[in-house]
């Protein structure tokens, strides 16, 4: 199954970070075992990481991270598919 496992952490003075992984997994554990791994930090986001099956278009990290093509690619079924990205700001 396609899961979506993101993360939208911020703190006053800490900033704001967007981690996420779109991938193929057995269950939501196995999901989040495989984002913990492709992200920066994984061990720490992985704890209040949300996990979604298919590809989770609401989510502010995958509104932030990824273009209308990396979308469309991400749901093609025709295809095996793995994304992973973070993005972190800080204007403090």
């Amino acid at each position: 199954m396609l899961y979506t496992v993101a993360v939208n952490y911020f703190a006053t003075g800490e900033g704001h970070t967007l981690s996420l992984w779109i991938g193929f997994a057995r269950d939501p554990d196995h999901a989040r075992e495989k984002f913990r791994a492709a992200v920066p930090n994984g061990d720490f986001w992985a704890q209040g990481a949300e996990v979604s099956e298919g590809v989770n278009r609401e989510h502010v990290a995958c509104k932030y991270l990824l273009t209308p093509h990396a979308l469309a690619n991400l749901e093609d079924p025709h295809c095996m598919r793995e994304f992973s990205g973070q993005l972190h700001f800080n204007y403090s």
